[in-house]
This record gives structure tokens, sequence and C-alpha cells, in this order.
């Protein structure tokens, strides 16, 4: 039998209380005139704001627990109320007009801005683990510009990292955006000590070109004997597989931090081991590109689809009979439990009058149950289990 799905459309059953968006009317967050004047990302901050579920707009339970059916426009896991129209959105939103980038321009496959300068940022070779628990190397750059944690996408795709469809706009330095179109997830671990992290990671095309650019010449660099370096290798151009974004940057850093002379440079302490970042000074060196990685999600909102990118569905007869019966008959009770009524199809008045057979079998049973009087009892007790 098809259970029914739920429209995050429609009223479902009676309502009694406040508007949890204006806390004055009578009415539900859908039928709510200041809900409806706002703008779709206006509407989205103010659901999350008020501990709503995106789906339903309801506040007893979490969005990724939500049963009902999702976006009537495209399918996906949020109310129609807060659908993103980009054209529409450019409308509401001048600024984002001036970041349309022209058709005739190749897509953005990294998201960093390049001038030259000298300058070493943080790296660090930690090990990530796959969904087999197995141990891959991975070299990382530390990022405190960075929101998000992203992946270049040959190295997710070398260790066998799960992709997730999504389509995320992801602006940079000078309004300079591209589009994630999948995420991922995975677990790293210190190769200093025993610190583990749980990531949920954006998949670009690549992240940078090799850092450093040029290699580093270290017989200036007055590195200690004890101390263990988070990149062994840090002063060797090689490509960058993951950034570690602002989110665990600060929880990182350990007291450690050691001025290296001659240089604009430190060597400082993390989770990680010690890493080199800043300044440096190479009388042979020629200008080359540094990376500047300051970058935010254009728009926030959309993160909450990270885990769509399912087909709008396609429904039965049965199934939209389900929903029509499930939306007409629902209500709610007092204590917050839903009340549904059991659905039948047209089979029914098929079945015939079959209680009375029942009947007649229970009673021949009960019968036989107690035609043995050694086994009276335990038959008696077993016949007013089964009733």
């Amino acid at each position: 039998m098809a259970y029914p799905s739920i429209s995050n459309d429609s009223v479902q059953g009676d309502f009694k209380g406040t508007c949890k968006i204006c806390d004055k009317e009578d009415h539900r967050p859908y039928n709510c005139p200041k809900f409806l004047s706002m703008t779709t990302k206006a509407r989205y901050e103010t659901v999350k704001s008020k501990y709503l579920c995106t789906n339903c707009l309801r506040s007893n339970h979490k969005t990724n627990k939500c049963i009902s059916r999702g976006c009537s426009k495209c399918g996906k896991k949020h109310n129609s109320l807060l659908h993103f129209d980009q054209n529409k959105e450019s409308n509401e939103n001048p600024i984002q007009t001036e970041r349309v980038v022209n058709e005739s321009t190749p897509p953005v496959s990294s998201y960093q801005l390049l001038i030259p300068s000298e300058v070493v940022l943080a790296t660090a070779i930690v090990d990530v683990i796959d969904k087999q628990g197995r141990y891959h190397p991975c070299r990382l750059m530390l990022d405190s510009g960075s929101q998000p944690h992203v992946i270049s996408e040959p190295f997710a795709d070398k260790i066998g990292l799960r992709k997730i469809p999504a389509d995320i706009p992801l602006e940079a330095v000078d309004n300079l955006l591209t589009n994630i179109k999948f995420t991922t997830s995975t677990t790293i671990k210190s190769r200093y000590n025993s610190t583990k992290h749980d990531l949920s990671l954006f998949i670009v095309n690549n992240i940078s070109n090799t850092m450093p650019s040029l290699p580093i010449d270290l017989s200036s660099f007055d590195i200690p004997q004890d101390i263990v370096l988070a990149d062994p290798n840090f002063q060797t151009p090689q490509n960058i597989d993951m950034i570690l974004g602002a989110q665990y940057f600060y929880h990182l850093l350990l007291p450690g931090k050691i001025p290296i002379k001659q240089h604009a440079s430190v060597l400082q302490e993390t989770e990680l081991g010690w890493v080199v970042a800043g300044g440096i000074h190479q009388t042979r060196a020629k200008l080359h590109n540094i990376h500047c990685n300051f970058t935010k999600m254009a728009q926030v909102p959309l993160l909450w689809e990270l885990d769509s990118g399912r087909p709008a569905p396609k429904y039965s007869r049965v199934e939209e009979a389900c929903e029509k019966h499930y939306l007409e008959t629902t209500t709610r009770a007092e204590n917050g439990r839903y009340i549904v009524v059991l659905p039948f199809n047209d089979k029914r008045d098929k079945l015939g009058n079959s209680r009375d057979i029942a009947i007649k079998r229970f009673n021949h049973l009960e019968t036989k149950l107690l035609s043995t009087d050694s086994d009276l009892n335990n038959n008696t007790e077993i016949v007013s289990i089964v009733i």
C-alpha cells in the first residue's frame, strides 16, 4: 500500500495557536501577510531565527526529520516559499546583477586571486580517512579567510570520496564568483597528535597553483632541530589538496611561536605541527604569484540544499489519492499528535462480509482449545491474550 506524502504548500489539519512569524494572528506562516511580503532570502533568515523547519515551517522537528513533500517548483527539500529563483532574486538584489559573469568568459576553476609578492602560506600534511578506514596523506593549507572548507576534485576522486550534488555560489575577492557543483565529507587526523576533525567540504576543480610558487632557499632559515614541522617540505612547490577554513583555524593554534630571523615570517605551533607562515626575502627570487584566499558564500541560505539535488518526484494516481486523503482527513490533537484516518481504495467493497466468517473460525478455535480439561487453564490464558 502506498503511504501518503505531505505537501508543504497546504494546511495539514486544524490549526490552533499564534503565528510563529508575527506572534499575533491565528494563522500558519505560509498565510502570514508579513511573511509573504518578505523576499525569499528574508523569509529563509526569519525561518532559521525562529527555529522552524525549512520544509513545512513548523517548530516541532528538524528539517532532516520532516516527512512533508518538498518544493513544488523544484522538488528539493525546502518549502516552496523558500525557493530561490535566480532571475527573481537578481531583481530583488541589484548587487547580485553586478556579479553576473559574461557568457563569453571562461568558467572559473579556482576562486583565488593571484597577485605578485613573496609570502609563505601555512601548509600541513594530515591523514584523510576514507570510508574503509584507510589513511591517505593530504597536503592542506590553513586559511583563516575562508568560510568553507575546500577540497580539490582530483584528490577527492583519488581517495573515493562520495560526491553530493549541489549548486552553491562561492564568492572571493573583488566579487569573483564560481559555483560549487558538489560537496563531500571526510575526517582528517593530525600526524602531530591525536587531533581529529570531521569536515564538510566544497569540491572545486583545483585550489591553486603550486604552493609556494617558487622554491624557498632554507639556508637563511634557522629552524630548531627539535620541532616537528607540519609540512616537512613546505619550501618545495607542490599542489594543495585541501583548504581548512576559519571554522577550525583558530582552534588549531597553540601558544608556541618562534620568529624567523631575517624574514617577516614565524614558526607557529598548531595541533597539526609547526607551520611556517609570513613574508620571506630571497635576493634571487623574481616576481611570482601568491594567493589571497578570502572566500565567502555568495548566498548562505543555499547551504540548506547541500543534501538536495534530487529530481522533482512524479506521483502515481494512487499516491496522489493518498495525499489528498491525508490533507482532507488529518487533524492534530491538543497534545501535538496527528490523527490520521486509515485510507481505503475502491476495492474495499469487494471484500464482502468477512466479519462473520472470522468470528466463526475464532469460536471454532476457542472450542478446540478448551476441549481438553488438562490444558484448560493454559488455553484459557492463551485465548485471553489473543482477545
